[in-house]
């Protein structure tokens, strides 16, 4: 599964999920794909198998992660976890929005303090809106569209979504919000 990640006007660059069950396996996509792929997706599956090792290694290939793990819990974990990845080096990490404007506050701030105090670029913070897998009742634009003016209002730097919404969220949020689509 690709992702594309779109930010300032740029052109998209594609982020390359490593969805495989391993850090043997992750290790031979990057080793294939990089330099060429500049942003690698690690998950739940890969970081539990794999741990900081694969974090690690795409980081020593030069390319850049986007750690894909969704917090979501109460604002003062979620924000030390915040305060974890900044120490990590990554470079982009997801949120649930579903977790409330009180738990994305405590992670931009806990990202912004944390990289200030170890005087280091500060990650990405992209908001998860709706899963897609979920069943849905409603309006799936609009349910999208209040979760991402959410993740604006409290200053993450973007949202996750699927393509169906993009143009919507784009239209309605500005060229500076950053969209990344399965």
């Amino acid at each position: 599964m690709n992702q594309i990640y779109s930010i300032k006007g740029q052109v998209p660059k594609i982020i390359v999920a490593l969805d495989v069950d391993n850090f043997g396996k992750a290790k031979k996509i990057v080793d294939l794909l990089c330099p060429e792929v500049k942003i690698f997706k690690v998950g739940l599956q890969l970081f539990l198998a794999a741990g900081n090792d694969v974090i690690y290694y795409i980081k020593r290939k030069g390319a850049k992660v986007f750690l894909d793990l969704k917090f979501y819990d109460i604002p003062n974990t979620v924000g030390l976890a915040s305060k974890e990845i900044v120490r990590l080096g990554i470079d982009m990490f997801t949120v649930h929005c579903q977790g409330g404007m009180d738990m994305l506050i405590a992670a931009k701030q806990a990202v912004e303090q944390e990289a200030k105090r170890i005087d280091r670029g500060a990650p990405l913070i992209l908001g998860v809106t709706v899963l897609t897998s979920k069943d849905n009742k409603g309006n799936i634009k609009q349910q999208v569209l209040s979760l991402a003016r959410q993740a604006k209002k409290a200053r993450l730097d973007g949202i996750v979504c699927s393509a169906r919404e993009a143009k919507t969220v784009r239209k309605k949020l500005g060229k500076n919000f950053i969209l990344v689509t399965p």
